[in-house]
């Protein structure tokens, strides 16, 4: 969309089938979202609209809700979803904390599917061939792409906690801050799109599925996540001791029905 066609307020539609495509490209049968494919309106969040700071062309990005032509929010949106649950929280006087880590690996440009990922040359123009988990220096050799994913992080507003090397060759770490579950969706939706493209502008590739090579330490997404009382601040999975509450206890059962 245009910057003038959406400062216009002109709606931007989507058939309602994407949200349900798989990541091969398949689709579930028509009776979940209907034989007419229709369409769902995306309505932009005013607090998620950036200006693409690695952007040589002035473009933005609008993180979306997701409704139905007349106004309901889209039972397929996964963000409208997260935002029903953390409701229902509010009701009953809790609110969520969490924060996102995640991993990923630095590769050098690979055209061909055949052969393996390998680790970009550095600024001292060697591979990184050891593993060199947690190391204080390691990261040294791709500064000015990691430089450049700091600046981008700070003009879109994502705070990070810590950052360092993982335990695999060209793998790494990094943690947002803890805060609101909907804006940690959101900063974590921000932060894996500006990595890949940061790494594009410098010559290199970020994947972040879970095991891109074999006999090589696998990447993850760990969430963090706690419960507070929204009057005391208390948190709610432990008590005056220090132990774990019957709440804690509820919790994870319920994570391990799911």
């Amino acid at each position: 969309m245009t910057a003038e066609g959406f400062l216009e307020g002109r709606r931007l539609q989507m058939a309602r089938g994407v949200l349900l495509q798989c990541i091969m490209g398949g689709y579930p049968p028509a009776k979940f979202y209907g034989c007419d494919d229709g369409d769902l309106a995306l309505v932009a969040e005013p607090s998620q609209v950036h200006r693409l700071p690695w952007s040589d062309d002035g473009r933005a990005l609008a993180i979306c809700d997701a409704n139905e032509l007349d106004g309901r929010p889209s039972a397929l949106s996964t963000r409208g979803q997260l935002k029903a649950v953390i409701a229902r929280y509010a009701a009953l006087g809790l609110a969520p904390v969490v924060a996102t880590e995640l991993e990923f690996f630095v590769f050098a440009p690979n055209s061909d599917p055949q052969q393996p990922f390998q680790p970009p040359l550095g600024t001292d123009g060697r591979r990184e061939l050891g593993h060199s988990a947690f190391s204080v220096s390691s990261n040294n050799g791709l500064r000015p792409f990691f430089n450049e994913v700091y600046q981008c992080m700070a003009a879109l507003g994502l705070p990070r906690d810590t950052f360092m090397h993982e335990m695999g060759v060209s793998q790494f770490e990094i943690n947002l801050l803890h805060g609101d579950p909907l804006l940690l969706a959101d900063q974590t939706f921000l932060f894996k799109h500006l990595l890949k493209e940061v790494a594009l502008k410098h010559g290199l590739t970020v994947v972040c599925m879970a095991k891109p090579l074999a006999r090589t330490p696998g990447s993850s997404m760990h969430i963090h996540q706690s419960l507070v009382d929204t009057g005391s601040g208390r948190n709610v999975f432990s008590d005056e001791q220090g132990q774990p509450t019957d709440t804690f206890h509820h919790f994870i059962g319920g994570l391990q029905a799911c």
